[in-house]
């Protein structure tokens, strides 16, 4: 036979002062998990927006990243020759070099800050090979002209970003690009970079008879695991990943960072259960003639027990619907967020976002801390000799 849970309900509001405290840290940990799980998903949805099956990323073994790939011109020439490539309308391979590279611009808000801002050159068959780019402003730079578009997030980090504005690229900052159009990229980190023609990025940043990467598209993505296969060996000897993969891998080395909340939020959780605990105690200590009067009357000592490890749910388990609610309304006025990327060593912006699964794992989180914590303290009230707690009484 179970106590009714008003008699439960009505026993939070006994001792306010311990069951605020107890609501306060659990509704604190709730809001730090939910929002440090919001990060996880929203860096995850925008890396895994820019992947392809389809699209093949090549850089040099030992790269960390693109900016830190170098591939000569004669390497470049012998990628066109692989088999299984897919062909432009013009009928060309599917073959993209381009030259990664990042600068240092002002920020919107605070132009005494830089913000650090991938810069990509292209020739127009990039366009065939990157078909998440799409313009939504302007026009395509043309070809060997000082011009630039500009990746949508780039317009809300950057001071000075409209089409018909001009930015200052280079090793010294001091070449004027103009801003010609604004593009989008399937919310994918390519919406964070600049692009520009291939052969002004490479003078203004002393890239000449190189490239940095070099992107393919192919006939079908069942191709990419031969061909990976293919250009680890002479005469290629390149790290070849699907697009996707490549985007997964950046991915998963940012994990380390929420790794790293997602323990401290654990130690939270480990002073959490003391705090429960406390709060059981101290309910149990108070209530040493009613559990006695209880036993009595003939509930059993696991009713007993159900009864505080209840009493302990009902205060983490609101602790984190108010923990949750404030975590969203939070995110909810917060813009895009940055990240520093170790594969152009720039940064690229996303959204926070807050999942059912990420509610109900806040929930879970918060209904095990209100379990550990009570049931040292349930049981001990469950184990108490009814005489004795009828004299001290």
């Amino acid at each position: 036979m179970a106590l009714p849970l008003v008699y439960n309900w009505r026993n939070l509001f006994v001792r306010k002062s311990s069951t605020l405290l107890t609501f306060g840290v659990v509704a604190l940990i709730v809001f730090v998990l939910t929002w440090a799980l919001a990060f996880g998903e929203g860096l995850r949805d925008s890396l895994k927006a820019g992947g392809a099956l389809d699209k093949l990323i090549l850089i040099k073994p030992g790269a960390t990243g693109e900016s830190t790939s170098f591939l000569s011109l004669e390497e470049l020439r012998q990628l066109h020759q692989l088999p299984h490539l897919a062909r432009t309308a013009d009928g060309e391979p599917a073959c993209s070099g381009e030259v990664v590279t990042q600068t240092s611009l002002p920020r919107k808000n605070d132009p005494a800050q830089q913000s650090l801002v991938a810069v990509r050159g292209v020739d127009s068959i990039a366009f065939d090979i990157h078909r998440n780019v799409r313009m939504v402003e302007g026009r395509v730079f043309n070809q060997g002209a000082d011009e630039i578009i500009v990746g949508k997030s780039i317009v809300d980090r950057v001071d000075g970003v409209h089409v018909g504005g001009a930015l200052m690229l280079g090793y010294d900052g001091g070449r004027p690009f103009t801003v010609v159009g604004i593009f989008e990229a399937a919310g994918g980190p390519m919406e964070s970079e600049i692009w520009c023609s291939l052969s002004p990025i490479r003078d203004v940043f002393n890239r000449e008879s190189m490239v940095s990467s070099v992107a393919l598209r192919l006939e079908s993505p069942a191709h990419a695991g031969p061909l990976i296969d293919l250009l680890k060996n002479p005469p290629y000897v390149l790290q070849a990943k699907t697009e996707q993969q490549y985007y997964q891998d950046l991915a998963d080395r940012s994990s380390q960072i929420l790794n790293l909340t997602l323990i401290l939020v654990g130690f939270m959780a480990f002073g959490a259960c003391f705090a429960v605990a406390n709060t059981i105690y101290a309910a149990v200590d108070g209530r040493t003639r009613e559990i006695a009067m209880l036993r009595t009357i003939g509930y059993t000592p696991g009713s007993v027990i159900l009864s505080f490890i209840i009493e302990a749910v009902f205060i983490c388990g609101i602790a984190c619907v108010v923990g949750a609610a404030l975590a969203c309304l939070a995110l909810a006025f917060t813009t895009k967020q940055e990240f520093l990327s170790d594969a152009t060593w720039s940064t690229f912006a996303y959204d926070m976002k807050v999942t059912p699964r990420i509610l109900i794992q806040s929930l879970g989180a918060a209904l095990l801390v209100g379990f550990i914590g009570a049931i040292v303290p349930a049981y001990k009230a469950s184990r108490m000799s009814i005489l004795a707690a009828l004299r001290r009484a």
